[in-house]
């Protein structure tokens, strides 16, 4: 889980400096910020014609408020994720975990 965890903060961190490069690249002032909740979720296409792919569920709505309450250009996590030592497992970007608050246990 730990692992995880860790890869998914990575990945933030990646997405935050992608963007950055894409801003610097282009002259777009573009931002993003980014929510990592955890919990169970309900994944799969919706529609006939022009099915999508959705993800529905209490895990879904944690990440969108975390991402809402999240400052610009950075990863907004659980108070779960505070408590690993996720350096150990990969490395974080810098700015890939920045602003992280406590929103739900």
């Amino acid at each position: 889980v730990r692992r995880a965890y860790s890869r998914l903060l990575w990945l933030g961190g990646v997405m935050i400096e992608t963007v950055a490069e894409v801003r610097r690249w282009s002259g777009v002032d573009l931002h993003c910020r980014i929510g990592i909740g955890r919990g169970l979720v309900l994944a799969g296409a919706l529609g006939w014609l022009q099915p999508r792919f959705h993800l529905r569920g209490p895990a879904v709505q944690m990440a969108e408020l975390l991402e809402q309450s999240a400052e610009i250009d950075s990863v907004n996590v659980l108070t779960c994720f505070l408590h690993l030592d996720l350096e150990k497992d990969m490395e974080v970007p810098a700015g890939g975990a920045q602003g992280k608050r406590h929103v739900h246990e």
